[in-house]
């Protein structure tokens, strides 16, 4: 399992402006391995559209857990930002 920080720090990456990591991330760690459910919502839908090949911003991750009814869960389009 990994640290809050790095869980955070890894979401970030993969959601704000560095979606090419995605594929490595997968390597490295599962979103089922990260300890935040939101952390784990987050990632998993940033690689759902990566694996479309659906831009991955803050906007279509938030998009794409408002479909799913999983944006409020998370914490809002503010936590995905953060």
């Amino acid at each position: 399992m990994t640290g809050d920080h790095f869980d955070a720090a890894l979401v970030a990456a993969a959601v704000l402006g560095a979606p090419v990591v995605i594929p490595g991330i997968r390597d490295v760690v599962a979103p089922s391995d990260l300890a935040s459910p939101a952390l784990r919502d987050i990632l998993l839908a940033a690689e759902q559209l990566h694996e479309h090949g659906e831009p991955v911003d803050v906007a279509t991750v938030c998009g794409h857990l408002a479909a799913r009814g999983k944006l409020g869960d998370v914490g809002g389009q503010e936590f995905v930002m953060d």
